[in-house]
């Protein structure tokens, strides 16, 4: 089982891709450069810190938006909060568990429903292991949520992968649909160099 996090930005490609470079303007970009969307899930992500960030932006087919994945642990969650606070874009952090090649189900299990609005409202939703599970909320439930879910006294089963998933597409990315993974147009790769 691995865990990945995705941010699902509210706005189109080029402002994402502008507001990034900004962010990183006092830092070594390596490579800026488009191409076909190619986004590899089973790739391994190491823990801890990393001296060079690999970003991938694209604007999947089946949305206006822009999807941001990378080679970082935390999903990028600085660049996310960032965009948020500094730039004013409306996002969508989630994680999800992919079962691939792993028979430890509950290894590292984090699933995450964080929506920034553009104004500084949050609204998060957090199951996880950590030797135990944890659950946790803030913020003003949306209406699409299955806050009944939220009382069951199994924490894991508060908030699970298909809810997760059920809560992006009622924003409007459906992650489940093979066009998110595609695009009419090239996405952005960056690699920055960090320290």
């Amino acid at each position: 089982m691995i865990n990945r996090k995705f941010t699902l930005i509210n706005d189109d490609i080029e402002a994402v891709h502008t507001a990034i470079l900004d962010i990183f303007k006092d830092v070594t970009i390596l490579k800026d450069y488009q191409a076909s969307v190619d986004i590899h899930l089973e790739t391994v992500i190491p823990s801890g810190a990393h001296p060079i960030w690999n970003i991938a932006l694209w604007q999947p087919t089946n949305t206006k938006g822009t999807a941001l994945f990378g080679n970082l642990q935390d999903g990028f969650a600085s660049v996310a909060w960032i965009l948020n606070h500094n730039y004013k874009f409306e996002l969508t952090r989630i994680a999800l568990d992919f079962d691939i090649e792993n028979d430890e189900p509950e290894y590292g299990m984090h699933h995450n429903f964080h929506h920034l609005y553009a104004d500084g409202r949050e609204r998060m939703v957090r199951v996880m292991w950590d030797d135990r599970w944890d659950f946790y909320e803030e913020g003003e439930p949306m209406p699409f949520e299955q806050t009944e879910r939220y009382a069951e006294r199994l924490k894991r089963k508060r908030l699970t992968n298909e809810m997760v998933l059920d809560y992006a597409k009622a924003l409007g990315w459906d992650l489940r649909d093979p066009a998110f993974w595609t695009s009419e147009r090239d996405a952005w790769y960056l690699s920055i160099k960090m320290y």
